[in-house]
């Protein structure tokens, strides 16, 4: 894709997943494939509605490499990661949404969902925990993605990672994904309390 058509597609997406509630203030990052070898991605710690296109960054699939002078994304790696295994993805939306969060900090390992939610593939697997922007999560990330049979993962104790061939589709992702937890929570937990 162009940069600067990446640039604007990553842009909108932020400031749609605020609007929606998926990401708030600057949890969260959004990216966008170049290109086999780059993407770009949102900055560190930087509000969505603040930003232009000079704040993002491009970096660099296999090393996770960039120039300038703005920080990328601390979670830059776990995007990568998806990049190098669905060439088909080209959008990457990692958020705190609510209910995925809560997911996240259960311990579960796996939830599944119904077919209303075809984006998902009837489950949604939970990464084990590593420390935010490490290694290890992205190696944590990239085994529960290989073994995912839709598009998004949850992070235990750190929220969701979505993607999707397009900015709309991860954003579809992500909202399948928060209904899904919504879903579970009522049908798994709070109907035992009552």
């Amino acid at each position: 894709m162009e940069i600067n058509k990446a640039k604007q597609a990553v842009l909108e997406a932020g400031i749609k997943l605020v609007e929606a509630g998926l990401i708030a203030r600057t949890w969260g990052n959004v990216s966008c494939r170049l290109d086999e070898e780059s993407f770009i991605i949102t900055p560190s710690g930087r509000s969505y509605q603040s930003l232009t296109g000079d704040d993002l960054v491009q970096v660099k699939i296999a090393d996770l490499s960039y120039q300038g002078t703005v920080k990328p994304s601390s979670e830059k790696g776990i995007h990568a990661a998806v990049y190098q295994l669905y060439p088909e993805a080209n959008f990457v939306i990692h958020t705190h949404q609510d209910n995925a969060s809560m997911i996240a900090a259960s311990g579960l390992e796996v939830i599944k969902v119904s077919a209303e939610y075809p984006l998902l593939g009837g489950e949604v697997l939970c990464a084990a925990y590593a420390l935010p922007g490490t290694k290890r999560l992205r190696k944590n990330v990239g085994k529960a993605l290989a073994k995912a049979k839709g598009k998004a993962v949850i992070m235990r104790h750190h929220g969701a990672l979505c993607f999707g061939s397009s900015a709309a589709e991860a954003f579809d992702v992500a909202s399948e994904l928060e209904k899904a937890c919504v879903e579970y929570v009522i049908n798994h937990y709070l109907k035992l309390s009552k």
